[in-house]
This record gives structure tokens, sequence and C-alpha cells, in this order.
């Protein structure tokens, strides 16, 4: 990992026979000296800490859910603070954010809760594995793409979506914000993802498909025609089932 003079980090991977590197990518990072600070505390943003520390030695300082909402004070051994008050306790100046939370209620409270974290003017990295390959894709803030992951090139990836472990969004591609790929989905050239879209395990969407917002495509459905209707679909070919 190096940085360059715009604040991004560049990834190039180890070059091959030819001494020729196979990819490389640029995607936002995080200011130098500052520690990460992940909203949530369950599963996601266990999975998180592990990308960001383990896998891209990122210092995290801990984790911050609503104070309601806190059933525990520690979550992989870091403190789990109150999420009101974090502008003073955690400053913008000293720490980014990373909005780790799932799918449950549509991406809803994602996307609410990168809106609002950049307006009190908080950096909200792209994480991406060293074990994804992202071919000159474009991420926005708030991006997780975890290992095993594809990206093509001329894709275009919104702020707060996740991609999960070996799903393949192929050549010209758009996925709106607040989206979650699925682990082993895959899209064909030309996809185009609305907001808040669940696409679900090991499912298919055939090149050149549009599906509007808020729209949740079942564990290994096939999507052979555009979606314009908001809803759940399954089966294949996918249909509405509500």
């Amino acid at each position: 990992l190096t940085m360059s003079s715009s604040s991004t980090w560049n990834y190039i991977p180890p070059s091959d026979a030819s001494g020729v590197s196979r990819w490389s990518f640029t995607f936002k990072a995080l200011e130098p000296m500052k520690q990460l600070l992940i909203i949530g505390a369950g599963d996601l943003a266990e999975t998180v800490f592990d990308l960001a520390n383990r896998e891209l030695g990122v210092g995290v300082a801990g984790f911050a859910v609503h104070a309601a909402h806190r059933s525990r004070s520690l979550v992989c051994g870091l403190p789990v603070v109150d999420l009101e008050g974090i502008e003073e306790s955690h400053p913008p100046s000293a720490y980014d954010l990373f909005v780790a939370i799932g799918y449950k209620d549509g991406n809803r409270t994602r996307q609410r809760l990168v809106r609002w974290a950049e307006g009190l003017g908080y950096n909200l990295p792209a994480l991406v594995s060293p074990d994804a390959t992202i071919q000159a894709g474009d991420l926005a803030s708030n991006v997780c793409v975890a290992a095993g992951a594809i990206v093509q090139p001329y894709a275009q990836i919104g702020t707060a979506t996740l991609i999960r472990a070996g799903a393949i969004i192929s050549h010209h591609g758009r996925i709106g914000e607040a989206c979650y790929i699925g682990p082993g989905s895959l899209m064909g050239g030309r996809v185009d993802i609305g907001e808040r879209v669940f696409i679900g395990l090991g499912s298919r969407i055939r090149d050149g498909i549009k599906i509007t917002d808020d729209v949740m495509i079942a564990m290994s459905a096939s999507v052979t025609k555009d979606i314009v209707n908001s809803g759940k679909y399954a089966g294949s070919p996918a249909r509405k089932t509500a």
C-alpha cells in the first residue's frame, strides 16, 4: 500500500513473471494518523473490523451504536461508545467513520447514517480487501469490498454499498447507493442497479438488466428481465413474490 499526494491509497499487487503488475486500483482512504470508528456492533461490524485492522492495517478505535441499542461494552476487545455525541468524543479532525449496518431494514439505516456522518464533516473511506480485484472501477465513500470480489473496468459503485465475498460486478455496471451485493452473486455487463437493492447469495443478473430502487433478489435467483417495480423477487427466471 502506498499513499499518493491526493490522499488515496494505491494498492499495487505483485508483478507476474513478465515483471508487469497484473492490475492496480485507487480508492478513497484514511488520512494519515487518523483512526477508524466503526458504527455498528453486530456481525457485519466485526467483519469490517477484521478487514480494516487485519487485512489493511488500519487502526480501529472502537465501535459506536445508539445508546438505546448498546447491549455490550466491548466488541473485538475494543470499546463500544454511544453514537450520540461522537462529534465531540471522536471529532472528524481525528477520526474517520465506517457505517457497518446491514440490510434488515432494506439498507435504509446505513444510507441514513452515512449521510448524517458526511453532514458532520467525517471522511468515510472505502475499505477494499487486498484479495479483491478492482479493475479501475469507481468506488464511492463507505463502500466495503470483501475478499474474492471482482469489480470490472468502468463499473461504478455507489456510496454505502457492501460487496460481499466472491461477488462479480462486470464491466460498465452501475450500483446505486446503499446496496447489498451478496456472496457469489454475478452481474453481467452494463447492469444498472437502483438504491437500497439486496442481491441474494449466488444470484445471477443477465447483462444489460435494469433494477429499480428497493428490490430484494432472493438467493440463487436468475434475473432475465428488467425489474421496474419494488418488491421481492425469487426463482429462475425471477418473479415477484411480494
